[in-house]
Order: structure tokens, then sequence, then C-alpha cells
């Protein structure tokens, strides 16, 4: 999802969180509240800590706060609020409160709290209610951890990077016989900027599709070629293709079929697949190879942290064989498909409420050439 990585400063790092990992903080709760939040802690492993508010600063400099209920209806409400945020800004909290008006709710959430709860809801609203906000919470807790790998990533990729360019440097002391190579890279980058210079800040699925899909006909001529999106976890739909050569009939069902049975294995790759002979089809694709005997397939995944998030696949008669430099050429993309079609999921799932997130990639309309 592109927000700025977490940052842990050593206060942080010494606070503690509980054996089971989250805790709940009540702020000038009643008794009651304790025991409703003492049920609800115990079924969901969450350790509760209860305090006023003169004891709000030592508890948040010795403890990670999750999720915090507080009493909206104290007179350092806001301040508790405050205190919370400044400790760590992702808190989820709720305010509890005797009063029905609108406009003491409004105040809540403009201060900062996440939702809005009477004091005497009933045990299942509460437990309702703190249990979206536990969701969304360790939703974020998520998102921080991806971050984190992410950066330690980078980190590993800007070393690798110095060490290139130290490699560089050794080469060009050989030049002469760099020379080719190096022009084969050249190559490849500019190919590369092309297609990324065609999908720069597109946040339209079907555009994403249609552009791919007219930037390999460009690159590889006449052909069959088909782009899957994840419906499910192992599964894969339709999001567009190029037919160039089958009957109406039989491109539904072999594109049906590539959905069900080539595009999951495909997505276990790291990167593209070249079949030139029926054997190698045969012996990769069992009883699964007849709809595609005497072709030629070049398919690749495209990927973004280890997660396959589209298939593309092409295939044409033995007589048209694909070249190796479009081989090359569908290895430069499969990186720049993989972060624009990222970045539409990243966006998109930012502007939806947490509760309606959805929970896979939702594909767009079938794209037809």
């Amino acid at each position: 999802m592109p927000q700025s990585f977490s940052t842990h400063t050593p206060r942080r790092r010494a606070r503690k969180r509980s054996r089971t990992g989250l805790n709940l903080l009540l702020v000038d709760g009643d008794p009651a509240l304790r025991n409703t939040l003492d049920d609800w802690a115990r079924e969901n492993r969450l350790h509760v800590l209860a305090c006023d508010q003169a004891e709000l600063d030592p508890v948040l400099s010795g403890h990670t706060v999750d999720l915090a209920v507080i009493n909206w209806d104290a007179p350092h409400a806001n301040a508790v609020v405050g205190a919370l945020m400044a400790a760590d800004r992702e808190v989820q909290i709720l305010a509890a409160s005797h009063d029905d008006h609108l406009d003491h709710a409004l105040r809540a959430v403009r201060a900062g709290c996440r939702d809005v709860i009477r004091h005497n809801a009933s045990s299942d609203e509460w437990s309702d209610r703190l249990g979206r906000a536990l969701d969304r919470r360790r939703a974020d807790l998520k998102d921080r951890r991806q971050h984190e790998k992410l950066r330690r990533l980078c980190k590993r990729l800007n070393r690798v990077r110095r060490e290139v360019t130290h490699q560089v440097d050794i080469l060009c002391n050989d030049l002469v016989s760099a020379y080719q190579e190096l022009a084969g890279q050249m190559q490849q980058a500019i190919q590369s900027s092309e297609y990324q210079a065609q999908l720069r800040d597109e946040l339209d699925l079907e555009t994403v599709i249609r552009r791919s899909l007219e930037y390999i006909l460009e690159k590889a001529g006449p052909t069959n070629a088909a782009i899957f999106l994840p419906s499910t976890f192992d599964e894969y739909t339709l999001g567009g293709y190029i037919n160039y050569d089958c009957t109406g009939e039989s491109a539904d069902i072999l594109l049906q079929h590539l959905a069900d049975t080539v595009a999951p294995r495909l997505a276990e790759r790291l990167g593209p697949l070249h079949i030139t002979d029926n054997d190698t089809l045969t012996n990769w694709l069992a009883d699964d190879a007849t709809y595609l005997l005497d072709s030629h397939l070049l398919a690749f995944p495209c990927r973004f942290d280890d997660e396959a998030l589209s298939i593309v696949i092409l295939f044409r008669d033995a007589s048209q064989p694909f070249d190796a430099t479009l081989i090359e050429t569908c290895t430069g993309m499969a990186p720049i498909m993989a972060q624009s079609l990222e970045r539409i999921i990243r966006i998109h799932h930012r502007h939806l409420p947490d509760d309606d997130a959805p929970a896979g990639f939702e594909p767009a309309d079938e794209v037809p050439f």
C-alpha cells in the first residue's frame, strides 16, 4: 500500500508488548467497562492496561498501545487523545460517551478517535466495534512490517548497486570485449524506458492492460497474447487478450484453459518460460499441452514483492518463433508492469474503508483486441 517507512526511536524500542503481542489501554473507564474489556481481551488474546489521565505518560513510556478506549466525557479527553497519537499516530482510539449528540461524536472524530460508542452499549456492540479496531490495527502492523522489509531490501539493493558499479569500473579496462554486452543492455534499457513511459502515473487498470498488449504487439509482431490477473489465492482470470489466428469459439476455450492450468503454474516461476517443441511442452504441461501443440510459447510472471500480480502468455505457430530479443523485452517488461499494477492496487485500496478493502486483486473487464 505508499506510505513513508515507519521510524522507531530508541524510546519506542524500549516499550513493551504483551506476550500475546497487542495491548488495549483503558483511560478513566469505570469498573463495568473494565469488565467488558477484560472479557473481550481474553477472547482475543490482548493484554489490558488501565490508568487515569495522570498516569498516562508513564504507561505510554513503558508500553506500546494498539487499541485505546477513553472516556470522551472527561474534561481532559482531548489531551488524552493527543498523548496517545503522539506515541503512535496509528493507534486505534475508541471514544466512550454517555452523550448521544452528533456534535459530541464529531468532536471526538476530529480530535483523532477512530470510533465513538455509547458507554452503555451492549456487549455484542462493544465486541463488534473492538473487533473492527483490532482488524485495522493488525493490518497497519502488517503494513509496517512490509515497509520495513522493503527498507531492508532497498539497503541491500544499494549495496549491490555499489558492487555492480565497482565491477563496471573493472570491466571498462577491457572495453572491447565488453562493448557488445553493454550495447545489448543499453538497448534493453531503452526499450524498458519506452514501456515505462507509457505506464508512468497511469492508475486505470484497463489502460495498463491495453497499453501492455499494444507494446507486446509492437515488439513481437502478429501473435496471440493474453494477460491474466489473480482473482483469488491460486486462481486467475482473463484481463485482456490479442487474438491473432484463433477462431472465436476456440479462443474462448483456450483462454479459459490457460487461466485454469497454465497461469497458476507460471505464478510460481521467477523468470520467463520459453518453449519451442512439443516434447518440452508435454513434459511441462502433461495432458494440458494438447491445446498448444505445434506452437511456440513465451510466458512470464510480473512479480512484486514475491507475489505474481499478472501472468503474460504469448503463443503462435512454430513457423513463427519468438527471438531472443523479444525474450529480453519481456524480461524488462515484467518488473515495470508489476510496479504499475502494485501502484494501482495500493492507490485503490487506500481510498476504500478498511472494512470494505478487497481481500484479493479485482481484475478489470476483459480487454480484447
